[in-house]
């Protein structure tokens, strides 16, 4: 992948953190995630990755796309960091 920081870098690594998420809470219970501090940090660190390349995105991108909540993305950071 290109490492230039442009829209659809950050779409693609949305993508790629969204995947891991997915991937991984797949195998794991409510239960099994709550207990195991390493887990849901590393679930919630790909949470907070994909808040912050949703911020990055263009407000030309966003207005092509407005089937995206694009909003949600620049709460979940701060909700995640200060709960």
């Amino acid at each position: 992948m290109d490492n230039t920081k442009n829209d659809f870098y950050c779409v693609e690594k949305m993508t790629e953190d969204s995947d891991f998420v997915v991937e991984h809470l797949r195998s794991f219970s409510c239960q099994e995630l709550s207990s195991g501090p390493i887990s849901m940090d590393s679930v919630c660190f790909r949470f907070i990755q994909i808040s912050g390349s949703g911020k990055r995105i263009s407000g030309f991108f966003r207005r092509s796309y407005t089937e995206v909540s694009w909003s949600l993305f620049n709460g979940l950071r701060n909700w995640l960091v200060h709960v």
